[in-house]
Order: structure tokens, then sequence, then C-alpha cells
């Protein structure tokens, strides 16, 4: 579902929006967020991978490894959630300077996206000190709380790939409002 939800945003992300005349200005700075998406991207893909990685030296008894892997899961979580949080400052002046309503509504569903994928990669990051501090979930509390990170940081990754989806649906039901433009640096 991260995966989905980080492709999703990279897919929709790369696609210029224009109103009649477009606004070069605009539609530059909409073209700079491209590398920040695809950071987001990557980032969300590294974390389900390291996740998927940590719980299973947790599952198999490996404290070593399953402290290791808590260590990359938060160095991943922190990457998604710095490159999703400069993704969205990025979007934020663009959301601004939005030409129409739709268009608005398009940015806006990107700028939530990336704001539960910010919020989910500091859920991670709680989870993933939860789990070195104690890689075989021996305690009670700990497995409790580590279940309660556990849906949240799902959570916020459905949010994304709603948000996305929404995005890209936008985008798909008023193709005229949105047209990629290559932008010419002169």
């Amino acid at each position: 579902m991260i995966r989905f939800a980080a492709a999703l945003l990279v897919s929709i992300g790369l696609t210029a929006c224009s109103s009649t005349p477009p606004d070069p200005s605009t539609l530059q700075r909409f073209q700079r967020t491209a590398p920040e998406l695809q950071k987001a991207t990557l980032a969300a893909r590294a974390v389900a991978v390291t996740a998927r990685a940590a719980a299973d030296a947790v599952s198999r008894g490996d404290v070593n490894r399953a402290r290791r892997g808590a260590q990359r899961l938060a160095r991943d979580a922190a990457a998604l959630r710095s490159s999703a949080g400069r993704a969205l400052r990025v979007l934020a002046p663009i959301l601004r300077a939005a030409p129409s309503r739709l268009v608005a509504a398009y940015f806006r569903a990107l700028s939530r996206a990336l704001s539960a994928q910010s919020r989910e990669g500091a859920v991670v990051g709680q989870e993933a000190a939860l789990l070195y501090a104690d890689p075989l979930l021996m305690r009670g509390a700990d497995v409790a709380r580590q279940g309660t990170l556990d849906r949240a940081a799902r959570r916020e990754a459905q949010a994304s790939v709603r948000m996305a989806s929404i995005a890209a649906r936008i985008r798909k039901t008023h193709p005229g409002a949105f047209h990629y433009t290559p932008v010419i640096r002169g």
C-alpha cells in the first residue's frame, strides 16, 4: 500500500497543471517538486521494505537483526518524514497560486497525501525506537504500544493512498485543466 501511494504521488506529481493561460512561474515551481516527490516515493518504499525485514527478525527471535532493523527503520522513517515535509513545503506556495479551484483541489489532495506520509514517518520512527529498546517485544506494554503504533502508521499510509487517488481522479476527470507542459529554462 505504501508503494502504491508513493508511486501514485510521483506519477500525478510529475504532471504540470495549467489553466488558460498557464502562469510560467507556477509551472516552473511545480516542475521543481518532481525531485522531492521522487525522494518521498523512495523513502516510502524503503520504510515498507525495512519494516518487513525488522518484523521478520522479531518473529525469528533474532535480537541483533531486530536492533539493526530498528536502527535502519528509524533512519528510513526520518527520511520519509523529512522528504514528505520538504515536498509539502515546496508545494504550499504553488497551492496558494493555483489558477483555479479545480487545480487548487488537486494540489490540496497532493498536500494532504504528503502530510499523511510525513505523519506516517513520525509514527514509524516511534515504532523503531520501541523496537530498538525491546527487540523481541517481551514486555506486554511494548506489545500493546507496538500494535497501536502499527495501526496508526497503517491509517496514515491509507490516508495517503486515498488522497493521492483523489488527486489522480481529479486530473483524470478534468483533462483540459491538466496537461504536461515541458518547462524550458532559458
